[in-house]
């Protein structure tokens, strides 16, 4: 379990007067088997939550939320005594991303609009952990998520100019803590 500081570093039509989409706040979850060749399997759940203003007519706030949910192969690597190890992961899987705007004082902030997209995407992570007893481990990472995402913003399609690739590029930094069944 882990959270942080995710940008992603693609352009992001988000329709925000204020705010940027691409800076928000990351966390993930998941479960890695390791057999004694230092390689294995896991599952990953990554979260991503940004907010901002909309400014028509009324105020509006609006939040996006990115899920991932992955497979990935895994692997760790021990150094010296064992109570550093670096560990690896990589994984293809379900990308989904939820855009809500909410009305603010004027209508007592009820939703005025929601839409998800669904895509698939891919995940690189590389960091290293510090063993704190053999059980317990703080952890930093470092992770980059791509995603082919069909962004409708409220429904609007967002049409890329140039034949630009129709998704996103994230890059996060988090801190955590491991527990070794």
């Amino acid at each position: 379990m882990a959270g942080g500081y995710s940008h992603i570093y693609t352009k992001m039509e988000d329709g925000w007067t204020s705010g940027d989409a691409r800076f928000g706040f990351d966390w993930q979850v998941g479960y890695e088997w390791i057999s004694n060749k230092k390689i294995g399997a896991g599952f990953l759940y990554e979260g991503y939550s940004t907010s901002g203003k909309k400014i028509e007519i009324e105020v509006y706030k609006g939040n996006m939320m990115i899920h991932y949910f992955a497979p990935q192969f895994v692997g760790i690597t021990p150094l010296g005594s064992g109570r550093w190890v670096l560990h690896y992961g990589v994984g293809i899987g379900l990308a989904m991303m939820v855009d809500r705007l909410k009305g603010d004082k004027g209508s007592n902030g009820r939703l005025v609009g929601r839409n998800t997209d669904f895509g698939f995407g891919s995940n690189l992570s590389f960091g290293a952990e510090y063993r704190v007893s053999p059980k317990v481990g703080i952890t930093g990472t470092v992770s980059v998520l791509s995603a082919n995402i069909d962004q409708k913003f409220m429904g609007v399609d967002y049409q890329p100019k140039n034949n630009e690739v129709n998704g996103f590029q994230r890059v996060s930094i988090d801190f955590g803590v491991r527990y070794h069944f």
